[in-house]
């Protein structure tokens, strides 16, 4: 799926067989510009996709024939500029990744934090973790890459790049792992020394529990401008609880 051409940003859903051939197309056409973060399927086949809608985030989910189901969006008095940014599904439902800022009497706040909020199967909203991150004070971290173990454990894969590193600071590539009720199992990170931007892309579970999280790492150039070249690396971690 993707955001389609013009000013309108339409969601663009199509579904292909094991032999490469069309199955399904349909598209949606909200009332603001839509903005796809993510898609995921669960072992029926339905389809879930995470929309920006405007400022608004969306999940929508289509059945294996590419027919909406149900669409729900997030809102929070909590949490104020909130932007969906990952997904993930499983038996028990669907995990949407928010990046999010707590909501004060006046403004916005910056919150170190990593949101989702939980949906089951029928589209009920089944709570929202907040897992609290250390703070950083040079730098900006994530955890919106998201995956299911055997066991219902949520596993996010994110990132730590730190703009002006200073001694003994370096980037990372990192990876938690989360209980349904919120708790975080474990946390690992892997450092990136003399990287300045660290991108987690994907991650998944294998059958023994191993995580694998691949990212890719930018290095400055000798003028410490722009990044010159991007390293694409795979860390495979085994999960323990």
């Amino acid at each position: 799926c993707g955001s389609g051409t013009g000013a309108s940003g339409d969601v663009l859903l199509a579904s292909y067989s094991g032999g490469d051939s069309v199955l399904s197309v349909t598209g949606y056409d909200g009332p603001a510009t839509q903005a796809v973060a993510g898609a995921a399927a669960d072992p029926d086949g339905n389809v879930y996709v995470a929309v920006m809608s405007g400022r608004l985030p969306m999940i929508r989910k289509y059945s294996r024939t590419s027919a909406l189901v149900w669409s729900r969006s997030f809102t929070s008095t909590t949490f104020c500029d909130t932007e969906a940014v990952g997904i993930a599904a499983s038996p028990a439902g669907v995990t949407l990744a928010l990046a999010a800022r707590l909501s004060t009497t006046f403004c916005c706040q910056s919150y170190d934090a990593a949101v989702y909020a939980e949906f089951d199967p029928a589209g009920v909203p089944a709570g929202v973790v907040s897992v609290v991150l250390p703070a950083v004070q040079n730098g900006s971290q994530d955890f919106r890459r998201l995956a299911y173990d055997a066991a219902g454990n949520l596993v996010a894969g994110g990132d730590l790049s730190r703009y002006n590193p200073g001694p003994g600071e370096h980037s990372a590539l990192r990876a938690m792992k989360v209980s349904p009720a919120g708790t975080v199992l474990w946390d690992r990170s892997l450092n990136m020394p003399g990287a300045n931007e660290v991108e987690a892309t994907q991650i998944s579970v294998g059958l023994d529990g191993g995580v694998l999280l691949s990212a890719i790492v930018r290095f400055p150039s000798v003028m410490m401008k722009s990044s010159p070249r991007s390293l694409q690396s795979s860390i495979a971690r085994q999960a323990t609880a």
